[in-house]
């Protein structure tokens, strides 16, 4: 714990503005502030200024970017207006940050276990490096010994690479950690594990943590406070249960009638329109464009974050009249029947490796497709989905079983299969890079 006076948060960060070096600004006018063991969930579109505040709290902006404004106070201290230098120091020391994707972060020729000691090192810890790097591989979930820690992170699941990159941002035990995104493409169970292992970390070392996502329904499962952003700016900002019971503003209510229900085969109710991008601006609210509210007041200027409710806040003149979720967005929906059988998948195997080191992946998988229906195939990761896919896509030979379109054999390999066969069948990839 650090050397500060009692009752400083750990973030406090205020009237925060990034701007491009043309003075257009992409954040503006973000204030937020984290208690110790508290998680402030930020949430918005893709496009709405997440990751460029995320970063701007280790005082990091993109070249061309600038932090032109505002205050960021980590553990007291001030970030804003201090050298490279100076912020390298902070950065994993006093507050450290988890990205979206760990094995784009993680250097691909270093060993776990180094990576966790060259943190230590460049914090001036060299002589415990080897027992610490150790005793946080445990304390994220991983095997604490000699062995994992000399994997490389090509040899780990995406999982295991999330909870290297976790381990990485505490194991010099700052008090605010920044995650961005840290579960987004990974399977639902290893998913609630890093929740879990997050929440244990914040219990354990009385941390203040900023949880960034899109998904608002793991912001609620984490979050005791949520701010909403939209276009740079914090719409909608308070405790979560106060947010996600009684939205204040359009956007967080389009947000939520937007989350599908696993329970439940409902209509969602998604948002008319796209977000407006930097450059692109309204003088009024961002948000009028796309609002079932708005009058024509709300397109004369920006409205101010004014308070609708003890300790939560909402950036809309017309915050009394948003109306709350109701049946309406959660109305069931019956089933759609489904047509004649247009893909068949009978006793599907399919292996990784040949000969004596193959390993079967798939095995024995049959299904039916009928026109007009949507078959979904779920499971953790290394189930055998992907592969199934692959093979149905001539991607990946099947050892044994068929593919049927129309009633008719596929080759195992697209090259072989017809250009009408090829043309009717098309994969879409989880990651389009």
């Amino acid at each position: 714990m650090s050397d500060v006076a009692a009752g400083t948060p750990a973030l406090d960060v205020r009237d925060l503005r990034v701007e491009l070096s043309t003075g257009e600004a992409i954040v503006e006018d973000v204030t937020v502030r984290v208690e110790r063991g508290q998680v402030l969930g930020i949430v918005g579109e893709s496009g709405s200024g997440k990751t460029t505040t995320a970063l701007a709290l280790l005082g990091y902006a993109a070249p061309g970017v600038a932090l032109a404004r505002g205050s960021i106070r980590v553990d007291g201290r001030e970030l804003l207006g201090r050298s490279e230098r100076e912020l390298r120091s902070v950065r994993g020391g006093t507050i450290s940050y988890v990205p979206q994707d760990p094995a784009g972060s993680l250097n691909p020729a270093r060993r776990i276990g180094d990576a966790i000691d060259l943190m230590l090192q460049m914090h001036g810890a060299e002589r415990r490096t080897a027992r610490r790097s150790r005793e946080v591989l445990g304390q994220v979930g991983l095997p604490a010994d000699e062995a994992f820690a000399r994997r490389f992170p090509h040899q780990l699941s995406g999982g295991q690479q999330q909870r290297v990159a976790i381990g990485i941002a505490v194991v010099c035990e700052p008090p605010v950690v920044v995650l961005d995104e840290p579960t987004t493409g990974l399977d639902v169970v290893t998913q609630a594990r890093i929740i879990e292992e997050v929440d244990r970390l914040r219990r354990k070392r009385d941390l203040g943590v900023v949880y960034v996502s899109h998904d608002l329904a793991v912001v609620a499962h984490v979050a005791d406070r949520i701010a909403v952003m939209y276009a740079g700016r914090v719409v909608e900002e308070g405790p979560a249960a106060a947010v996600l019971r009684r939205p204040r503003h359009p956007y967080t209510r389009g947000l939520m009638a937007a989350i599908p229900d696993p329970r439940v085969a409902r209509h969602l109710v998604g948002i008319p329109g796209v977000s407006v991008g930097v450059g692109e601006r309204p003088p009024g609210c961002p948000f009028a464009p796309r609002c079932g509210l708005r009058v024509e007041r709300c397109e004369e200027a920006i409205p101010p974050l004014a308070q609708v409710e003890a300790d939560h806040a909402a950036r809309c003149i017309r915050s009394p009249d948003v109306p709350p979720l109701d049946v309406g967005t959660t109305r069931s929906r019956p089933p759609r029947p489904a047509g004649s059988t247009v893909l068949r998948v009978e006793g599907l195997c399919a292996d990784h490796g040949h000969g004596a080191s193959a390993v079967r992946v798939v095995h024995d998988v049959s299904f039916e497709l009928g026109r007009g229906a949507c078959v979904a195939l779920v499971g953790e990761s290394g189930s055998g989905k992907t592969t199934t896919a692959r093979c149905i896509a001539g991607l990946h030979a099947p050892s044994a079983g068929r593919i049927l379109l129309d009633g008719e054999p596929l080759a195992p390999l697209a090259a072989k299969r017809s250009l009408a066969a090829r043309q009717r069948l098309q994969i879409v990839f989880q990651n389009p890079n």
